[in-house]
């Protein structure tokens, strides 16, 4: 049966839903998920439609039923419109029961407790003469499932009451507290909790045991309320203190880690089961999961890949099947359901536009060889296979850095709009995770929860951790389709067991992943990254003089050198015999000096019949001429420096020469070449010359 999930983009009153998403169902092996911020192209965009237009782009089939959900108003009970859109059978699944078969299916768990926490699901109760404000009502906010053979079922439920504020809610009213300007920050206050300095004497008891908790009635227009009620309380009890916004943040995950692990210990007490997933937006807490794990006696802690509302659309696919035939498969439900990613070279320097000059686009460039760009200090965009589903990067929509470059947290921050101490995750394999931090669980492939490292010192850099030493890890799930795993089967066994990076989602801020092809090259272009991978191994990388040696110097199989005297002392191991002309000064057309200028040239090509000619000096003077005679030179108040030098045989120039000299083919460079030196042959020599423009000082 084709099964097409939707989450509504509002509520019947009105009311916007963030995080919409579609899902199309056939079987376990046979999903797509289209979140609708990456086909709206907006951030926490609600709804389906742009998603809807997407799916009809790639499939032409029509759905056997529609399974839809929303949240905060009462289950849908008005489902015409939907079957006229669709024309076919439309069933209303319960926002937190499709949480948690979006839990339990995704991990192939046919026994567990489940665990929904997040800021509100649907109403218990229809709407009255209290109006349509969502708080004034019973509604979900904590629901424990039980999953027993298959079957789920509910257990329990807490902060339901009207005016209740549950953990998602306080988590709320605590972003506000921290002065940001939306609770869509909700993961910064976690970054915060690091900077917490009152652990050794907390100025509150944890929230939920306080008369706090029992005496503040939810009234979500009242944003700062929590905080102005808890500097009234600090101040009451005379504390001689400051309190930071570090300390509130710290509060308020010790408060959120006391009540989650008070209530999972009774339930496992009630249960008797091994296994617990959480999930909701809360779950997105990583240091509440790992607390979880060290304060509990489950054998196992799970966060699905998707536990917020961008998972509702798969989760109403697999809810409508009230008893699954057989357990999910990790590999069968995989996080890698997003589009399919399809670009051509044309597509990419089609959508480059006025950036094409100054990039190269290049075919046939594996994940070895993009591996070793980011460990010459590439920051790598990457858009490959399938899109993931759910808030994190793990690998095919990623930006991807060395984490032993100096500085290199703070430069992705700086690329992503974000405070420079924000932590960024690390990606390990699993030989290099278990020597640093010991055993492997399910969460760290999917960087839903942070560990320590077992000792301090090794090859754990600073760039990894936050500043209270905790890291985020993803452990490369070698199964997985993801271009992490195509690099790593790539390294020798040596190299695996020392394989580590940095990895951050490829958007910039406010934005989504990157969905589309267009998408993709405009947030590269946007984010100046130095080189972006694509399907086919299509690289796209900016021109950078720098950058092209370094390439070439890496190459064993390239004839680089450095300056006259390496080529003096190495070039007879490459075979070259030849005689030597010492260049004194650079002679460049004008138009091509306006081209290095600009960025769009790094190389510059030379022929001397007989001879190689080859840069003297490092710096030497420009020469501005228009068809080479001697009356149309003149010497500008400008240097050339020359970076190194690769020798060519002019046959074996190729399309990356021609991109690096400023010529879109290599047709053109060639022919321009002939124009040049009419006596260049096909087995001649050339010297390509990666060369950068300085003002003169002395002139």
């Amino acid at each position: 049966m084709k099964v097409l999930g939707i989450t509504m983009g509002a509520t019947a009153n009105g009311k916007q839903l963030k995080d919409g998403s579609l899902a199309w169902y056939q079987s376990d092996n046979n999903i797509l998920v289209i979140s609708e911020e990456q086909a709206a192209g907006s951030k926490h965009a609600g709804g389906f439609e742009a998603s809807l237009q997407k799916f009809y782009e790639k499939k032409r089939s029509r759905p056997d039923l529609v399974a839809v959900s929303s949240c905060c108003e009462p289950e849908i009970t008005d489902v015409s419109a939907l079957e006229a859109q669709f024309r076919c059978e439309v069933r209303v699944v319960n926002h937190h029961l499709s949480h948690a078969h979006q839990a339990a299916w995704t991990n192939g768990y046919r026994d567990a407790l489940i665990v929904v926490m997040d800021a509100g699901g649907n109403m218990l109760e229809p709407f009255d003469e209290r109006g349509t404000d969502w708080w004034r009502y019973c509604r979900e906010q904590f629901s424990v499932f039980e999953c027993v053979d298959g079957k789920i079922s509910l257990l329990d439920r807490k902060f339901s009451a009207p005016y209740d504020i549950g953990l998602g809610e306080f988590w709320r009213y605590i972003t506000y507290a921290c002065d940001f300007d939306t609770s869509t920050k909700a993961s910064k206050v976690m970054e915060l909790a690091a900077y917490d300095d009152s652990s050794g004497d907390a100025f509150l008891e944890p929230y939920f045991d306080t008369d706090l908790s029992r005496q503040l009635r939810n009234n979500p227009p009242n944003k700062r309320l929590l905080k102005e009620l808890v500097l009234k309380q600090c101040a009451f009890g005379g504390r001689g203190r400051e309190i930071t916004i570090g300390n509130i943040a710290g509060w308020a995950q010790r408060s959120l880690v006391e009540v989650v692990v008070g209530f999972l210990n009774d339930y496992q007490r009630q249960t008797n089961q091994e296994l617990v997933c959480l999930t909701g937006g809360v779950a997105l807490n990583c240091k509440l999961v790992q607390a979880v794990r060290a304060r509990t006696s489950f054998e196992d802690v799970i966060v699905g890949y998707c536990p917020s509302d961008k998972g509702q659309s798969l989760g109403n696919c697999l809810a409508i099947q009230s008893r699954r035939p057989k357990a999910g498969s990790r590999s069968g439900l995989n996080p890698f359901r997003g589009m399919e990613r399809v670009a051509s070279a044309s597509d990419i320097r089609t959508r480059l536009g006025e950036h094409q000059q100054t990039h190269i686009v290049e075919k046939g460039v594996g994940p070895s060889s993009v591996l070793r760009l980011i460990e010459k200090g590439f920051i790598v965009g990457t858009w490959r296979g399938r899109g993931e589903i759910g808030e994190r990067a793990l690998g095919n929509s990623s930006i991807l850095a060395d984490p032993h470059l100096p500085g290199i947290k703070e430069r992705l921050n700086e690329i992503k709009g974000r405070s420079i101490e924000t932590p960024v995750a690390p990606v390990f394999s699993k030989e290099f995770f278990s020597s640093h931090f010991g055993e492997i669980h399910a969460n760290y492939t999917l960087m839903s929860e942070t560990v320590y490292q077992k000792s301090k010192g090794g090859e754990i850099t600073s760039s990894m951790s936050h500043v209270d030493g905790s890291i985020r890890p993803q452990v490369i799930d070698e199964e997985a389709p993801s271009y992490l795993a195509r690099m790593l089967a790539e390294v020798s066994p040596a190299r695996a067991k020392k394989f580590a990076l940095l990895n951050t989602s490829f958007n910039g801020p406010g934005r989504p992943m990157a969905g589309t092809v267009d998408q993709a090259v405009s947030e590269f272009t946007d984010l100046g990254l130095d080189a972006l991978s694509c399907p086919n191994n299509i690289l796209v990388r900016r021109k950078d003089v720098r950058m092209e040696a370094t390439l070439d110097a890496s190459d064993p199989d390239k004839m680089f050198f450095e300056d006259l005297e390496d080529f003096q002392a190495r070039s007879s191991a490459f075979g070259l015999h030849q005689s030597v002309e010492k260049r004194e000064r650079f002679l460049l057309f004008d138009n091509y000096i306006r081209w290095a200028a600009q960025g769009r040239k790094v190389t510059t090509i030379r022929f001397k019949e007989g001879v190689l000619s080859i840069a003297g000096p490092k710096k030497l003077p420009l020469v501005e001429t228009k068809d080479f005679k001697q009356s149309a030179m003149q010497v500008q108040k400008l240097e050339v420096e020359v970076i190194g030098f690769t020798v060519k045989k002019f046959r074996h120039l190729d399309r990356v020469d021609a991109q690096r000299d400023g010529f879109e083919k290599t047709s053109h460079l060639k022919q321009t070449l002939k124009n040049i030196y009419p006596r260049l042959t096909d087995d001649d020599y050339v010297t390509i010359n990666f060369i950068s423009i300085l003002a003169n000082q002395d002139q």
